[in-house]
């Protein structure tokens, strides 16, 4: 049974000996949770959302360690404690297109396994919520990466996966038309009239979570992304929904029923197109997005399920 801490601001992460750099220059900020096993029995890097940071991953991060699972994490480019992508506007998410996401977590995963000095056989799980459940969904579309890096891509697990933002949450369509054609000529100017913080509490079964997050410096209430950034995240889920057929890496997805920002039917409608190796869909009744941040009951399934699934496979 996973112990659940009081709702607490996240410490910051703590300087890195070795940094982990995105490939484009940003520097990461990092996490590192090693298991008490000398030799891990695998190794899971965990993905935030959007406006997100590595620290609320700690709770999860801990429950993986005692059951022989070394985990690391880091916050996305102009996320969380990251630097902001060269060139972005000052305050803003900026990617020059959304496979820059994708790479930076295959730099993450090299650095993961130089972190912890891995053998080059050992199983390598990605864990992604939201924005980041759309990230490394990507990355299991790019197995040929993965093998270019010596990494032994073993299964992937997302929670509440961006494949399909809600409409509620977003400017009407034709409006989102005409920015992604804005988009390719000032890709760096930032949205316009875009507040996500509409839904920012009722993403938290769990209210107290969403009061302690609300007071956390590393943690974006209405994230500010560029044009660029917004157009690459809204038509990502499109692109991947599409591919859903040559996915080929073991795969676990978890999402709310009734979750207020992203739709479950999109993420079941991917599962039930995808190959053979996705092995299962796991619905629960919630309202809420974070799913780590949900009521004890829910927090706890959750975590249980991702063990249980990681433990079946190592």
């Amino acid at each position: 049974m996973p112990i659940l801490e009081k709702p607490a601001i996240p410490q910051p992460p703590e300087p890195a000996v070795n940094p982990l750099y995105s490939p484009r220059g940003a520097k990461l900020a990092t996490r590192v949770w090693g298991s008490s096993e000398e030799s891990p029995r695998a190794v899971c890097l965990m993905v935030p959302g959007g406006g997100w940071h590595s620290g609320y991953f700690e709770t999860l991060a801990l429950f993986l360690n005692q059951q022989g699972f070394a985990c690391t994490s880091y916050d996305p480019v102009g996320m969380g404690y990251s630097e902001a992508e060269p060139g972005a506007p000052e305050g803003c998410i900026h990617i020059n297109q959304f496979d820059d996401f994708v790479e930076d977590i295959f730099a993450a995963l090299v650095w993961t396994k130089q972190q912890l000095q891995c053998s080059a056989d050992v199983p390598i799980f990605l864990i992604g919520e939201s924005v980041g459940g759309l990230q490394v969904l990507a990355a299991g579309l790019a197995e040929d990466r993965a093998k270019a890096a010596d990494i032994n891509l073993a299964g992937i697990i997302v929670t509440g996966a961006a494949l399909e933002i809600d409409p509620a949450t977003l400017p009407p369509k034709p409006v989102i038309k005409v920015l992604a054609f804005l988009s390719r000529f000032y890709p760096r100017l930032k949205m316009p009239a875009t507040d996500f913080s509409g839904t920012f509490d009722a993403a938290f079964g769990n209210k107290e979570w969403a009061k302690v997050a609300r007071l956390d410096p590393g943690v974006q209430v209405s994230p500010r992304p560029t044009m660029g950034a917004a157009t690459a995240m809204v038509t990502a889920g499109e692109k991947i929904a599409r591919r859903a057929k040559a996915f080929g890496v073991p795969l676990l997805a978890i999402h709310a029923v009734n979750d207020c920002r992203t739709m479950c039917a999109a993420m079941q409608k991917f599962v039930d197109q995808s190959g053979s190796l996705t092995e299962g869909f796991w619905v629960e009744d919630t309202t809420g997005h974070q799913l780590l941040q949900d009521r004890e009951e829910v927090t706890s399934r959750v975590m249980e399920k991702m063990a249980s699934w990681l433990l079946e496979r190592t």
